[in-house]
């Protein structure tokens, strides 16, 4: 009785998936009707979407282009190079070393296991990395990427910039390197930080992580003996980074100054209640929250010029 009750549900996935192997050479562009969001993840940061059109690659297909509108793209074990176009987009990668841009809309994107490079796009976008030692936003034209998102990184070393937005980045597994740098005008890998003013989340979770903050960011190393990058952009005492987890004589701490110059530059630590404020110039730039004066001859402190902050994060 159960398998004549499937029969119906079975020969309707069939008949999708032979719709999909029809496609010719490495292009998957073909779509099916659209269909209802019953099986998207049932997640209080995703709003409801509209209808999707599920596009699903075959055996070879390695391109899958979404439409203009809300799309639900399953990859394959191959190296995937998907794009999900505007729309709410549900995609998931699958095995393989993907290349995934979510584009405009809120979408929610699955990396899934491989050394993938995936982009959110403008929107509110919920990133899983997953496995894999993968890249998230990287070296890309920031104008685009928009939105207040979530990203998780998964097992590996990940890693994730989102500089544009209020985010919420973790790095779970693994030595990552996490960057919330606020910033719009170029310089070098990473950019200045002109316009401040989002807060960001940041956590590197188990491993010995990398992670940069600005104004107002929220960092937690986790396990592990973590680096904290912040900047001197700070203009208050409520704009300095908090960090809740320093460890002294542990983790440490990096100040990059961004007019290139820091020869006679006047670094203060001041016991404050619930922590310890680091002040550089007289400009609050981060507070070290639970530290009290036994701590401060632990507290490892140095200052970068912008230049050196790729070598510093690789």
């Amino acid at each position: 009785m159960l398998s004549l009750a499937l029969l119906p549900a079975l020969l309707a996935v069939a008949l999708l998936i032979g719709a999909f192997d029809g496609a010719d050479g490495d292009q998957n562009d073909l779509t099916s009707d659209a269909e209802d969001t019953e099986d998207t993840p049932d997640d209080s940061q995703n709003p409801a979407r509209d209808p999707l059109t599920a596009l699903i690659a075959n055996d070879d297909a390695t391109t899958i282009t979404g439409t203009q509108g809300a799309d639900r793209i399953i990859g394959n074990d191959l190296g995937n190079d998907i794009r999900g176009g505007d729309g709410g987009d549900d995609i998931d990668g699958r095995a393989g070393d993907d290349t995934i841009a979510g584009d405009a809309g809120d979408d929610t994107l699955r990396a899934g296991d491989g050394d993938d490079e995936v982009s959110g796009g403008a929107g509110d976008d919920r990133v899983l990395l997953e496995a894999g030692d993968d890249a998230y936003l990287a070296e890309s034209d920031l104008s685009e990427f928009a939105g207040n998102d979530t990203v998780r990184g998964g097992a590996g070393r990940d890693f994730i910039v989102d500089q544009q937005g209020a985010n919420d980045l973790r790095g779970e597994l693994g030595r990552d390197t996490l960057v919330a740098f606020d910033a719009l005008s170029e310089v070098g890998r990473y950019d200045t930080p002109d316009e401040v003013g989002t807060t960001d989340t940041v956590s590197g979770g188990f491993g010995d992580d990398r992670l940069a903050g600005d104004a107002g960011d929220l960092l937690t190393g986790g396990a592990g003996s973590d680096v904290f990058f912040v900047t001197d952009t700070a203009q208050t005492d409520l704009a300095e980074v908090r960090i809740t987890d320093f460890l002294p004589g542990e983790d440490a701490l990096v100040i990059v100054q961004l007019d290139g110059d820091t020869d006679g530059a006047a670094l203060t630590y001041d016991v404050v209640q619930g922590g310890v404020r680091v002040s550089f110039d007289g400009r609050a730039v981060a507070f070290l929250e639970g530290l009290d004066g036994d701590a401060l001859p632990a507290i490892v402190t140095s200052l970068i010029e912008l230049g050196a902050l790729d070598s510093q994060l690789a």
